[in-house]
Formats: C-alpha cells, structure tokens, sequence
C-alpha cells in the first residue's frame, strides 16, 4: 500500500495499542511482548525496507530494528508543565514541554545507535506560553542530543526571533 500512496514515509502513532491487555489479539497463547514484536515485524514487511517509519508511543524493546525514528519523549505542550484537568498521579507523562526535554535527555542515548530520536515538534509559535528561554532550551536539546527536527508551526507567521532559533540549531 505505501507504494500505491507515494510516500516513503510514515509516522505511526499509539504503536503500544498492539500489546494492550484485551486488545483483541488473533493468538492468545502470545504474551503482550510477543504481540507487540509480531506488530513490529508486521509493520515493517508492509512498509517495505525503503520507508522510513517513525514510531510514536512505541515501547522501546520491541522496536529496534524494525523502525528508523522513535518518538523518545512525552508529547510536547504549548506549557511549560501541563495543564490538562488529568490524573495528578501522572504528571511526568503528561505533554509539556518540561517533560519532552526531560525525556529527550534521558534517553539521547538511544539515538543513533537504534534509529533517530524524535523529540516531537518544537513549538516555535508565540500563541503558546512558552517564554523565549524556554523555545531555547527545547531548540539546545534537540541540537545537542542530535535528534530529528520537526516544525509544525506555519514559519511565514513566526517572528525574526522565533524563527531565528530553528536555523540556529541546523
């Protein structure tokens, strides 16, 4: 199918839905980790060797091998902690900006060795309430942990300054 699409690219997300407990899975007797080893194998053989897959919400383990970026943090928030009316028990997970920097730290290790990190976007628009320092400190990880760079905002409507700090980092 990616071959009839066009594309030599797919981000897959929620990849751990595979290895949930009653998720439906075809073979019982398989554990959680089987499942989720077949998924990847899976993945892999329809997309074919030339298309580069980054995995999002994929448990680490399995996913060596058969992907060539994984998302290696939480989401990123337009905060600097989150504010979502969530479980107080999960602050860690949660998306913010904090967490995603935290996480890309943590983990830089994987990068290059088992695929390219990806430490999801970084949010350079001024519609968040991200402080310039904070943009920075998100742009200085990325850079110097050498992850991929994603840009979602639309770059003709951010200012000099903002705009500044993607090209500072490649």
């Amino acid at each position: 199918a990616v071959d009839e699409w066009g594309y030599n690219l797919l981000k897959l997300d929620f990849l751990y839905s595979a290895c949930l407990e009653g998720n439906g899975k075809y073979d019982l007797t398989m554990s959680r980790a089987e499942t989720m080893f077949l998924a990847m194998q899976t993945l892999r053989a329809a997309a074919g060797p030339d298309t580069f897959i980054i995995g999002c919400g994929c448990p680490i383990g399995p996913a060596i091998g058969y992907i060539d970026a994984n998302r290696i943090s939480a989401d990123t928030g337009p905060t600097w902690y989150p504010e979502f009316p969530l479980p107080w028990w999960d602050q860690a997970n949660l998306p913010s900006l904090r967490n995603m920097i935290r996480n890309s730290i943590t983990r830089a290790c994987l990068g290059h060795r088992f695929w390219h990190n990806d430490p999801d976007c970084i949010l350079l628009g001024e519609t968040t309430s991200l402080t310039d320092v904070e943009v920075k400190s998100a742009a200085t990880v990325i850079g110097m942990t050498g992850g991929m760079l994603l840009l979602s905002d639309d770059l003709s409507s951010l200012s000099n300054d903002r705009l500044q700090i993607s090209t500072t980092i490649y």
